[in-house]
């Protein structure tokens, strides 16, 4: 049984990945708790610990969260979140969406949730 600090969400959200150099890549947030996320994406574009941006934009929010690669496997990266308070903002605040999201989707009609 796996043991983390803070639960996972899952979810299918579209990306933009923002490097230090500013190289800008598309990719699909998989999972995400307070303090990481799981991004499906080539993994290969990427090194080990370097810092990042991801950008998710929905209708009514874009929320940016910024952390390091702490982990490359085929179908993508695990993103560490930065820990600070901005970053708890942002993350909590995107959690926040998803779940809300989640638990109105059966009674409503179209996806309102994500910029495809």
């Amino acid at each position: 049984m796996e043991h983390r600090a803070s639960p996972r969400t899952n979810t299918d959200l579209l990306a933009e990945l923002i490097t230090p150099g500013k190289n800008r890549s598309a990719g699909r947030l998989k999972n995400i708790s307070l303090l990481g996320v799981f991004i499906a994406t080539p993994p290969d574009d990427f090194r080990l610990y370097q810092s990042l941006q991801v950008v998710v934009r929905l209708s009514n929010a874009t929320y940016t969260l910024k952390g390091n690669i702490v982990r490359k496997q085929m179908n993508g990266i695990a993103l560490e979140l930065d820990a600070n308070s901005a970053s708890y903002h942002q993350s909590s605040g995107l959690l926040r969406a998803i779940k809300q999201f989640n638990s109105v989707a059966d009674q409503q009609v179209g996806d309102k949730l994500v910029n495809q």
